[in-house]
């Protein structure tokens, strides 16, 4: 089973920072199976562009972790 800790919510939340993106990761649980909520920093009804989902993907992917996306891509969980 795969982890996503704290640390690594902060650090890529930094990195889209750097980036300008308009999202951010919140974790919704650090057990079972990870989960994570695409929260938009401005407008609530925006949805993440592809090159967000490639660089959280990428991330990730670092430590050997994939990721699933909900269809509208506001929720994401550890696969």
């Amino acid at each position: 089973m795969k982890t996503i800790t704290i640390q690594m919510i902060i650090d890529i939340n930094e990195q889209l920072k750097k980036t300008n993106s308009s999202f951010k990761l919140h974790l919704n649980d650090a057990c079972g199976s990870p989960s994570m909520t695409i929260v938009p920093i401005q407008d609530p009804k925006a949805k993440p562009s592809e090159s967000f989902i490639e660089i959280v993907n990428s991330y990730f992917e670092k430590f050997g972790i994939s990721l699933e996306y909900s269809d509208d891509k506001t929720y994401c969980w550890v696969t």
